[in-house]
């Protein structure tokens, strides 16, 4: 399973950066990928589903996203589904006091046929998380 991972650095408190966190509607400012985010269901909480639209390699991809997992506001986890790629996008807040550090971890794994292309695919979404990183710093530091 390829994995990218970023770290983020932020000035704005902790509680500020979660929140804007847990709205994963909030993705089609900062990554680079995403033209569109909606919400399908729920309420923001656990279980939520999303709808986003990535644009990769040229071509516009539905994504389907449930958030899975939230532990206090130190770490929330979306898996996604787009045909035969599965994604995992997990966020580890850490207050180091006067900054608060985001990992940002990208997982994805295809399956059938699309597997063969997965290496292949591995620079591209580097270069994506390397800039869609970059965004959420700036979008972050001009109070979201």
């Amino acid at each position: 399973m390829p994995l990218t991972e970023r770290n983020i650095y932020t000035d704005q408190a902790l509680a500020h950066a979660w929140l804007y966190l847990t709205d994963f509607r909030h993705t089609a400012r900062w990554n680079t990928a995403t033209t569109g985010c909606e919400r399908v269901e729920g309420t923001g909480a656990l279980g939520t589903r999303y709808r986003s639209t990535l644009r990769f390699a040229g071509r516009d991809q539905q994504v389907d996203w449930v958030l899975d997992a939230v532990e206090g506001q130190h770490r929330l986890v979306f898996s996604g589904t787009a045909g035969r790629v599965r994604l995992s996008e997990t966020y580890e807040l850490s207050d180091l006091g006067a900054e608060v550090r985001i990992r940002w971890l990208v997982r994805w794994t295809a399956t059938g046929p699309a597997a063969v292309l997965s290496p292949l695919l591995a620079r591209p979404l580097r270069r994506t998380a390397e800039e869609s990183a970059d965004a959420l710093a700036e979008r972050l530091a001009s109070h979201c």
